[in-house]
């Protein structure tokens, strides 16, 4: 059996850290060797079976030398201080979406890691994941002719989960904004080539009887080459995405996240349909296919090819998870304020 390239530790058991762990178990490029959370239960259940080292806090597990790379799963509002510890530590390291509380707090862990001199991404979003990957090389094809318009439109059970009052304050990266955002934030700049976000008009409310924190939001950004994009979330799950548009593989979740999804051009417009692309432009019906993987192992080969000797900078760096971050922290000042926000991303 080769050797793993990459000798993980997990920061945070929760739910991200789980699903990042059970993607990576089937990855023979990466083995987890250590694990950090402050919960006995948590610690105890993940350990069984795996034989990895673990640790109450994140200081000890930033310190093990036998930790290649640093993967932060832990809640938001902690992002930056795990972040710091790992760059301390001299660990590469992936953190979870949202990147963190603040773009202020963005700016304190890029910096971190480029002092320590290791690398920094941004994940846990579906831009990653090979469906957008896909549709952004059809854009980029010119087959849609001229880019114009981008779309993404979710339904999830998001407020119907278990959430704690730290989970639900958005002045420490919680609520479903932060939480849910990113993913079509990330997927939208994705398809656009990384072009600037100019400015962002947002609405927000709170229209359930159940629950009185904010379940729905939309927003429309304003990009740079006149390219316009729109998005709306509804986390109340009453409906749910994967449910309204065709499906397969890893396709459930792609779309449970980011919704459905359309690039629309001059020529043509392109959406994700399962295991393919439906490309219809002037020249006809296409279906593209998409190849397998998902957005964790991506982070991995993203990881993996910016530690190659003259390896290129991640796509998904922390300048990217700053860039996804600035125009979520806008969609809820606009929102809050009723007007429209001017950026710079």
């Amino acid at each position: 059996m080769t050797a793993p390239q990459i000798r993980l530790g997990v920061a945070g058991l929760g739910l991200a850290g789980r699903m990042v762990a059970g993607s990576l178990d089937l990855d023979n490029r990466v083995a987890i060797v250590a694990a950090a959370d402050p919960q006995q239960n948590a610690r105890r259940e993940f350990a069984a079976g795996r034989g990895v080292v673990m640790y109450p806090d994140v200081d000890g597990l930033c310190r093990d030398p036998m930790v290649d790379a640093v993967w932060v799963a832990s809640p938001t509002r902690f992002h930056r201080r795990h972040v710091e510890l790992a760059a301390e530590g001299g660990k590469d390291i992936i953190v979870e979406k949202p990147m963190a509380p603040s773009v202020a707090d963005c700016d304190a862990m890029i910096a971190a890691a480029a002092k320590a001199g290791v690398l920094l991404l941004a994940a846990g979003v579906r831009s990653l994941d090979p469906t957008f990957d896909a549709m952004r090389e059809v854009v980029e094809s010119g087959a849609l002719g001229r880019l114009r318009h981008l779309s993404a439109s979710a339904y999830t059970g998001w407020l119907r989960r278990d959430r704690s009052e730290a989970d639900m304050d958005e002045s420490l990266g919680g609520g479903v904004v932060f939480n849910q955002a990113p993913h079509q934030v990330d997927v939208l700049r994705c398809l656009a080539g990384g072009r600037a976000v100019r400015s962002v008009r947002a609405r927000a409310a709170a229209w359930s009887d159940r629950t009185p924190a904010t379940g729905y939001f939309r927003a429309e950004l304003e990009l740079e080459d006149d390219v316009d994009a729109v998005l709306a979330y509804d986390g109340h799950g009453y409906l749910r995405s994967a449910e309204l548009v065709a499906s397969g593989g890893s396709a459930s979740l792609v779309l449970a996240d980011a919704g459905l999804v359309v690039a629309s051009g001059s020529r043509g417009a392109v959406r994700p349909a399962g295991d393919h692309l439906d490309l219809v432009s002037d020249d006809g019906h296409s279906r593209i296919p998409i190849r397998p993987g998902d957005a964790t192992t991506e982070a991995v080969s993203q990881l993996m090819a910016a530690r190659t000797v003259g390896g290129a900078a991640p796509r998904h760096s922390g300048d990217w998870g700053r860039g996804t971050l600035e125009v979520v922290a806008a969609i809820v000042e606009s929102a809050r304020a009723g007007l429209r926000v001017p950026l710079r991303t």
